[in-house]
């Protein structure tokens, strides 16, 4: 199987759960509508829909990979042109649900939907910003389902001893031992660190904070992301072995 054919099976299967997704959404947003006009209310503020988009996607990601996996090995088709369909299938999903999730102030012009770029960054919706809006979307929305593929090819490898230790122990010692660690120790700045540096890749100038956040930096925050993600992926999938259950 080439990779564009193990593109479109994929992209295929993401589609299909996306259509029940935005169907869902749309009826909620529908419902809105209604409501807004018989109250007679305009601009009705409907925000965070990206934000749920991104948690969907997310879990798309987490199921993107044990049947497919499966399904290729048993074809004898390769590891790498699975991933590499996988990788391309879901930059297409994510730029495609960053335009789908554009249209609903076209579609429900009584409600008001600022999308989460516009909420985070609070730029206007001239042509500059509008492009690095959509573009920093489709790399969120990606970003978003590299975390979920690495989480489940990550779970995948493990064995059922180190998948109980890692479920239990990460949020141990990320909630109860580094904060403690971080109040016991003065010179540990483990959360103060993380915190600044994650507002460095978001945009954040600790030397001009009346400046506001910087939406072009994340973009760059946001590729490296994926692609870091990517490639640990990979080095999962290219030595992972079939398994019934």
């Amino acid at each position: 199987m080439k990779i564009k054919q193990a593109m479109r099976y994929q992209l295929h299967t993401f589609v299909r759960q996306a259509m029940i997704y935005y169907a869902v959404t749309l009826g909620v947003y529908t419902i809105g509508a209604i409501i807004a006009a018989i109250l007679g209310e305009r601009n009705v503020a409907m925000g965070g829909g990206d934000f749920s988009t991104s948690i969907f996607l997310l879990i798309v990601g987490m199921n993107a990979f044990k049947s497919h996996f499966q399904l290729f090995v048993q074809n004898g088709i390769s590891r790498k042109t699975l991933f590499t369909g996988l990788i391309l299938s879901a930059l297409l999903l994510s730029f495609g649900a960053m335009l789908a999730d554009s249209l609903y102030p076209l579609l429900f012009p009584l409600l008001e939907r600022t999308s989460f770029f516009q909420e985070v960054y609070r730029v206007d919706r001239g042509f500059r910003n509008t492009l690095i809006g959509s573009l920093w979307t489709t790399l969120f929305f990606f970003g978003a389902m590299c975390i979920g593929f690495f989480i489940t090819v990550l779970y995948y490898r493990m064995s059922k001893l180190l998948k109980i230790i890692v479920s239990a122990g990460v949020p141990v010692v990320f909630f109860v031992v580094l904060p403690i660690v971080e109040a016991l120790v003065p010179s540990f700045h483990f959360y103060s660190v993380l915190f600044r540096f994650v507002g460095w890749c978001l945009g954040l100038n600790y030397n001009n904070l009346l400046g506001g956040l910087d939406p072009v930096r994340p973009i760059l925050s946001f590729a490296v992301f994926g692609a870091g993600l990517s490639g640990l992926s990979f080095l999962l999938v290219r030595r992972a072995t079939f398994k019934e259950a």
